[in-house]
């Protein structure tokens, strides 16, 4: 099994996002998060790494953070999520991620089987779909789970995948959700996280 887990020095750098609370947190389009500390500040933006897998390539999606020293200008189209207000709970969010095999397509329609349209997007991506040759499934599962017992331990991965934080009762997720580049930025409720977030994730606070 491929472990790609925070090492010593990212959690160092959350225990000081979770000690220190920021000037100000902003949200980049849901794709990073920008913690203001006025003379540094921190990022928290998906990155893709290699995966094991018994496929001829496949990549793990997960949130790294980074620490630069120098103030930060946000851009006019970056969303101010909070202000002066302390950092109350955070928690890594770990999960499994596995592959399918690849399998080839033997027909358009084969290839379009489970994809419905619904939106000008969704024929532009129809139309990308209808040339693969083929594809197989990434899957995330809870790391404990009976699922995550009975896969092949050799093409797994154990990813952190992200944090959520808790402000002021609000559930901030900077994460790759399900091995993808939404949800960073995304402010979450309650039952939104029990739905969606804890069947497939461990969640580690520090």
């Amino acid at each position: 099994m491929k472990t790609l887990l925070y090492n010593e020095n990212t959690i160092a750098l959350l225990k000081q996002l979770n000690r220190n609370a920021p000037e100000r947190i902003f949200s980049e389009e849901f794709y990073c998060v920008v913690f203001d500390y006025g003379d540094f500040y921190i990022t928290a933006k998906p990155e893709v790494s290699a995966a094991d897998t018994q496929n001829d390539s496949d990549e793990a999606i997960a949130v790294k953070f980074e620490r630069i020293d120098s103030s930060f200008q946000p851009n006019d189209s970056d969303k101010l999520l909070f202000q002066s207000k302390a950092i109350d709970r955070l928690w890594i969010l770990r999960t499994l991620l596995y592959f399918t095999n690849h399998i080839l397509y033997s027909s358009e329609e084969e290839a379009l089987a489970d994809f419905g349209i619904e939106s000008d997007t969704d024929e532009v991506l129809t139309d990308i779909l209808s040339k693969a040759t083929g594809g197989h499934d990434e899957v995330v599962c809870y790391p404990k789970s009976a699922e995550a017992k009975n896969i092949n331990k050799e093409y797994a991965n154990l990813v952190d995948a992200g944090v959520m934080l808790e402000i002021e009762g609000k559930l901030l997720m900077c994460f790759a959700w399900k091995n993808g580049f939404q949800v960073v930025g995304r402010i979450m409720s309650l039952d939104e996280v029990k739905e969606g977030v804890a069947p497939y994730y461990e969640f580690i606070e520090l």
